[in-house]
């Protein structure tokens, strides 16, 4: 079993539009474990969702903050995660791609 991350910060019709991808990802990867990176206003309305494992909160500090970069980084690393989806697309999302993504 591995783990799957799914990137979807939004706003709350675009998480509930991100069911669909996020019940297909589970689906095609039915053993692995599938955890979203949110942000806090839908962690916890997310974490009833049965397609996920797991929610994993990103409060999208300003990126000059290096501590929390730093923190938010070694909690993703220790997942040790072997597919990324980022249903985001933003440039946030980008920047962590090349910060915290191999």
């Amino acid at each position: 079993m591995s783990n799957i991350l799914i990137i979807k910060h939004g706003s709350l019709g675009d998480i509930i539009q991100a069911n669909g991808a996020i019940k297909n990802i589970k689906k095609s990867f039915p053993d692995d474990r599938v955890l979203l990176l949110t942000t806090p206003p839908y962690a916890e309305f997310m974490s009833s969702c049965p397609y996920l494992d797991g929610v994993l909160i990103d409060k999208r500090l300003p990126r000059w903050n290096i501590f929390y970069l730093s923190k938010l980084k070694k909690m993703i690393e220790r997942f040790s995660f072997t597919k990324i989806f980022d249903l985001q697309n933003s440039s946030r999302t980008k920047f962590y791609k090349k910060f915290f993504f191999k």
